[in-house]
């Protein structure tokens, strides 16, 4: 193998490794994430469908995706846990990172015997076929 295409393999593995930075209007969703974000949003309501519009990916994903499996991985612990809610909050706090469109990190909370838990957490996704692979959480100690 000649040292120019060794160079460009090593360059695209550690681009593919690493988090990876979006122009203004690019996105990084696979055609079969889009298509599902796309069949969500199609039954939101007109002013939905705006506020949805100027969303990062990141927001779509956790929203769309992320959201519901996070859910249903807490309840299997927290059976009164009644909502999920991930990512950036008012006071900056808690943030997002998106890896490509293969995971999503960050911080959450979640609704459990009528209060407010904060959780880390990361979820795995398949582009491919635009679902969650997995979902883990670590609730934080009170």
């Amino acid at each position: 193998m000649n040292r120019r295409r060794f160079s460009y393999l090593a360059f695209a593995a550690a681009l593919a490794a690493s988090p990876l930075s979006v122009a203004a209007g690019d996105s990084v969703l696979s055609p079969a994430q889009q298509a599902a974000v796309d069949k969500a949003i199609a039954k939101l309501s007109a002013e939905e469908k705006k506020m949805v519009a100027e969303w990062p990916d990141g927001k779509k994903l956790a929203e769309f995706f992320c959201a519901r499996a996070g859910l249903a991985a807490v309840k299997k612990q927290e059976r009164t846990a009644d909502r999920v809610i991930l990512g950036p909050d008012d006071e900056g706090v808690k943030k997002f990172v998106l890896t490509g469109n293969t995971q999503l990190s960050g911080r959450g909370t979640v609704r459990v015997h009528g209060g407010w838990k904060d959780f880390a957490f990361s979820c795995d996704l398949d582009p491919a076929k635009g679902k969650v692979k997995s979902f883990t959480y670590k609730l934080d100690a009170k």
